[in-house]
């Protein structure tokens, strides 16, 4: 009976328009456009949607009397327009004869070329229309999707961990993403075109497109419309998109839309169970495309993850680092694509107390397998999550409690410093070692040293703002605000070193300008205090307004606070 009741809700749904059964409609069904599947075009529900028990509904035909009276409208309104302003003539040709032209464009070849979508709403030129129009989202040519995948995946920290770019590429040119996808995408890239007017214009590495950068909001509310109207039909891909639109509306300071997108990337991507695909160590070539899959999704989750925990007020630690525990890390994914399995292999996988367990490596290789920088991205930010949730604790805790905590966040943050390899003398050759950027090295480490100087700052009333602990002695509070002063000074030499080397700052992500915010606040802090105490001697190591450190620090921040607007409230 719940078969039957499933197939005649789909067939009645199916037909909101009163579609005579008889005739075929031109198009196929909706949910067979967004798999990229034939359709046969069977009314009130295609074949496959009754296998699939699914509900089948096709798009409204095109009005094509309202399309024929607005045609004629929009003619009679540009030659009376021509007729009284001869002088405006000149410029409002071009834009007439586009509409209309447009107009014309009735039936749009999408998907495999096969399937026909018609565009029931047309442009009117003489109507102000909202950004969210249908026409206004349309997607650019190939050459200009290329140049914004690009730019997605050089300056979006997560676009490593989402997607695998050489197939992403492949697929992009054999028209193989869809399109809300590929809009969202195009959305959060054309944000890093705009047209700006800074201080700081000469540190921007990226030619402006404004007439891209106008289309980014049309883009980003066209995908959130069909994501989030097929969120009760979750798959990888829209998981994917929801994801890529967090991070795009956190960016234009949406953070209400930033927060529904991430949370409902999260729970989808449990409720397929994602975050439950622990592997089975190596598996034979014949299975290297299922071990791939399983990786693409695990790397789902853990971008959902990663979105919770950074945009999360202070979490149960203890109870969000659990549920990971025994799922592999992301792994270094190895070069191939469409046409060639992509190699990889699982390795480190988060056990008790936050701390790394390795898989058995194969007879070939000893050792540690090779820890992709993604990996240690999450890995940082488990520790990140303890270390703000030991910050939130109420003041009465026991204090030889706090003590052992502290010192259990210290050696995981220690440790994680010997993995990256800390202090970094060698940015470049560093991040080849991961085979990534040194703009993304830069971006992870920054969850380093920022976890290091709130866990220290913490203890010190000049940073914190709290009243220092019973037991705390005058000595203590000093090395804990030396031990401050220290992380504050490797963050900034690290930035130090990215200047020097003329690196990009607009591929860094949003959470280096928050480090930045901190370092520079420890320096003027520390400063302050140490001359209103008279230690001229230490003060005197302590970057002045207009130091080298300061000046990299502030540099850093107005930049990225240009293309991610939470970031503007810092400075001030």
């Amino acid at each position: 009976m719940e078969g039957e009741s499933s197939t005649e809700i789909g067939a009645t749904y199916g037909a909101p328009q009163q579609q005579d059964t008889e005739a075929r409609p031109t198009v196929a069904c909706l949910r067979c456009r967004d798999q990229k599947l034939r359709c046969d075009r069977d009314v009130p529900s295609c074949m496959r949607c009754r296998k699939q028990r699914a509900v089948c509904k096709y798009p409204s035909p095109p009005n094509r009397r309202r399309i024929a009276q607005k045609t004629s409208e929009a003619k009679a309104a540009a030659a009376v327009a021509a007729s009284q302003v001869n002088v405006v003539e000149h410029v409002q040709q071009p834009e007439v004869s586009i509409a209309l032209s447009s107009r014309k464009k009735q039936r749009i070849v999408e998907n495999d070329g096969k399937d026909e979508i018609r565009r029931e709403h047309i442009p009117d030129p003489n109507l102000n229309h909202t950004s969210e129009d249908t026409a206004t989202a349309e997607l650019p040519s190939t050459e200009v999707g290329l140049l914004l995948l690009e730019i997605y995946f050089k300056r979006v920290y997560n676009a490593t961990l989402l997607f695998h770019k050489t197939v992403a590429f492949q697929l992009y040119r054999q028209d193989g993403i869809p399109g809300y996808l590929l809009r969202a995408i195009f959305a959060h890239a054309a944000t890093f075109l705009e047209q700006v007017d800074s201080p700081y214009e000469e540190n921007i590495k990226i030619i402006p497109m404004p007439k891209l950068s106008e289309k980014s909001w049309s883009w980003a509310r066209a995908a959130s419309r069909e994501a989030l109207s097929y969120a009760d039909e979750p798959t990888l891909v829209r998981i994917q998109a929801l994801q890529v639109l967090e991070l795009y509306y956190f960016s234009r300071g949406e953070i209400h839309r930033s927060i529904i997108h991430a949370s409902l990337a999260y729970k989808l991507s449990q409720l397929l169970g994602y975050d439950r695909l622990h592997g089975s160590g190596a598996l034979p070539s014949a299975y290297r495309n299922l071990q791939f899959d399983h990786e693409i999704k695990r790397r789902c989750f853990w971008a959902s993850w990663c979105s919770i925990l950074i945009g999360s007020q202070p979490l149960d630690s203890s109870r969000v680092c659990e549920k990971v525990m025994g799922l592999p890390l992301p792994a270094r994914l190895g070069n191939g694509g469409l046409a060639q399995a992509i190699e990889l292999k699982l390795g480190q996988r988060m056990g008790v107390d936050w701390t790394t367990s390795t898989e058995s490596s194969p007879p070939s290789q000893s050792g540690l397998p090779p820890c992709s920088l993604m990996a240690e991205l999450i890995k940082l930010l488990g520790i990140w999550t303890k270390v703000k949730a030991f910050i939130c604790e109420p003041l009465n805790s026991s204090d030889p409690q706090r003590t052992v905590q502290l010192n259990k966040l210290t050696e995981l943050l220690d440790r994680e410093g010997r993995s990256l390899n800390l202090p970094l003398t060698k940015l470049q050759a560093r991040a080849e070692v991961y085979e990534e950027s040194p703009e993304l090295l830069t971006s992870v480490t920054s969850v380093y040293y920022l976890s290091q100087m709130l866990l220290y700052a913490s203890r010190v009333p000049m940073f914190s703002g709290r009243f220092a602990e019973s037991a705390d002695s005058r000595k203590s509070v000093q090395q804990n605000g030396e031990m401050t002063f220290q992380h504050a000074t490797g963050f900034a030499e690290l930035l130090k070193q990215f200047a020097s080397e003329d690196l990009d700052i607009t591929r860094l992500w949003p959470f280096v300008g928050y480090a930045t915010f901190v370092a520079g606040s420890v320096f003027v802090s520390y400063r302050n205090t140490m001359q209103s105490a008279g230690s001229g001697c230490q003060s005197g190591q302590v970057p002045v307004p207009l130091s080298e450190e300061l000046k990299t620090i502030k540099t850093t921040l107005g930049v990225l606070s240009i293309y991610w607007k939470p970031l503007r409230i810092l400075p001030s």
